[in-house]
Formats: structure tokens, sequence, C-alpha cells
């Protein structure tokens, strides 16, 4: 998931870099568009949460 994840953001580099290039074809690398960052950045919350331990209860 991470580097599925992490592609859209490297699909958003190449979108624009195709765009400064005028070359029309880049609707493949721009990922979720303008939900692609809150979209990782969510992602990212997600994976850490899971893969943080639970903080052992003091009695």
């Amino acid at each position: 998931m991470y580097v599925l994840e992490g592609s859209t953001l490297g699909g958003q580099v190449i979108a624009r870099q195709l765009a400064k290039a005028n070359i029309p074809a880049r609707a493949y690398f721009s990922g979720h568009a303008e939900q692609t960052g809150p979209l990782w950045k969510t992602f990212v919350g997600l994976l850490t949460q899971a893969a943080t331990p639970p903080m052992p209860m003091l009695l």
C-alpha cells in the first residue's frame, strides 16, 4: 500500500513536468488530483497509528 499510495505523489511531479513541456497526455499521472496530498497525509497517519504500540497502563 505504501508504494502504491506513494507513487501518486511521484505522479504529480511527472504530471507537472509534462504540463511544462506542453504534453497533453498526462491524466494517468494525476493520481487523485487535488486530493493526492490530503489523502497521502491521511494514509501516513493511519499507517503510523497502526504501527505504534499502545502505551502500557500504569496501575
